[in-house]
This record gives structure tokens, C-alpha cells and sequence, in this order.
């Protein structure tokens, strides 16, 4: 008996310091949240494009401190290239709308607890994203001469963020990260011969998000 007891006494306990991190961890806690974005490129690609708007949507898993969150994402920006014509070649600049449909992952750690009203956190957001421009080569507006020149993105950043809640599900999200960003083009054949050069362009970039988040389990 005395043996079954100890026995019985030690299983207890191991099971109940084996359930302590569980409870100390919490509940996963899931959120929406959609956002504003702001994106601007240094280098060489802000030559080749102005600053970009978009916006955001992602889903948030979060436990205590950490987070991780996973979306889509839009931002408008320009494409401009540059083909040879003419003889001598002559340099011919065209632009067209490059509109970056993409997705992302960004984990997060918080600074306080979640149940604090005003959190600031420390973000990292790695996100690709992909467009297809379609550029009048030769300006005639002629449906031949267009050509599409798809180029991808891949983004590394990192940042500062400052989440407040304003009710007890609905919180306004803020955040700036700053890193680096690489546009890779396709050359593509134009004019029967002439070819846009693209390549691959690394360069600094800077993006700012304002958004709210709402919160799916407490």
C-alpha cells in the first residue's frame, strides 16, 4: 500500500510539473488584422520606381510574448526599362505599372504582456511578391508592341511596431521596418530583336504599416 501510495504521490507530481510551462505558455490567441502600406526603395531601384501604396491582410497566431503572423499582400509601384532603337541605337525609357501581389511572414516579440493596452514590439517580415507590367515599347499605344516583363521581389526587413487597443477585440497596429529588397526581371525579345535588359537589382528599402487587428479567440 504504502508502495502504490508513493508511487501514486510521485506520478502526481511529475504530471503536474510537466503541465506547468503548458499553463504558463497560455492559449494560442488567433487575430485578423488589414493595414495601409507604405514602401519606399533606395538605389537603383528608386530610380526605376517612385514610392509604392498597397495594403495588407494577415492572420496572427500569438502566445504571451511571441507572435507569428502569415498574409497577402498588394503594393502599386512602377517598372521602367530600357530598349535600343533605331540606327544608331537611340535609348528609348518606357514605364508601366508593376503591381506586386505577394505573401509574407512576420513573427513578432512583444515587450509586455498581451493583456497590457499599449504593446511596442520587435518585428522581422520576409515577403515575395510578383508582378507583370506590360510596357509600350514604342509608344504607337499598338496591342503588338506591348510587351510583359515579369519581375519578382524578395523583401528582408526588420523593425519597430506599437500595438494599442482601443476595445477589447480591436486594436490599431503601427509599425516602420527598414532592410533590403531584390527585383529579378526576365529579358524578354521586343521589336524582333531588340531585348529589355532587367536582371536582378538589390537595393535598401523602407515600408510603414498602419492598420487594426481584430481579435478572433481572447
Amino acid at each position: 500500500m504504502t508502495r502504490a501510495l508513493l508511487l501514486a504521490t510521485t506520478a502526481i507530481a511529475l504530471s503536474t510539473v510537466a503541465a506547468q510551462p503548458l499553463r504558463a505558455q497560455g492559449p494560442i490567441r488567433l487575430s485578423f488584422q488589414a493595414a495601409g502600406l507604405y514602401q519606399r526603395l533606395t538605389g537603383n531601384l528608386k530610380s526605376q520606381t517612385g514610392p509604392g501604396l498597397g495594403y495588407e491582410a494577415q492572420a496572427r497566431f500569438a502566445r504571451q510574448t511571441w507572435s507569428l503572423g502569415i498574409g497577402v499582400d498588394y503594393l502599386r509601384h512602377e517598372r521602367t526599362l530600357a530598349t535600343f532603337q533605331g540606327s544608331p541605337p537611340t535609348i528609348i525609357v518606357r514605364s508601366a505599372d508593376a503591381n506586386f501581389l505577394g505573401a509574407f511572414a512576420e513573427p513578432r516579440m512583444e515587450f509586455s504582456d498581451r493583456d497590457r493596452s499599449i504593446r511596442p514590439y520587435l518585428m522581422v517580415r520576409v515577403g515575395w511578391g510578383r508582378a507583370t507590367p506590360r510596357i509600350d515599347v514604342d509608344g504607337s499605344g499598338v496591342e503588338e508592341d506591348f510587351v510583359e516583363s515579369p519581375v519578382t521581389s524578395f523583401t528582408w526587413n526588420g523593425g519597430l511596431g506599437l500595438a494599442v487597443r482601443v476595445a477589447r477585440l480591436l486594436t490599431v497596429d503601427a509599425g516602420v521596418t527598414m532592410g533590403l529588397v531584390r527585383w529579378t526581371g526576365r529579358d524578354d525579345p521586343a521589336l524582333g530583336g531588340v531585348t529589355l535588359g532587367n536582371g536582378t537589382t538589390s537595393t535598401g528599402n523602407m515600408m510603414a504599416r498602419v492598420g487594426v487587428s481584430f481579435g478572433a479567440l481572447p
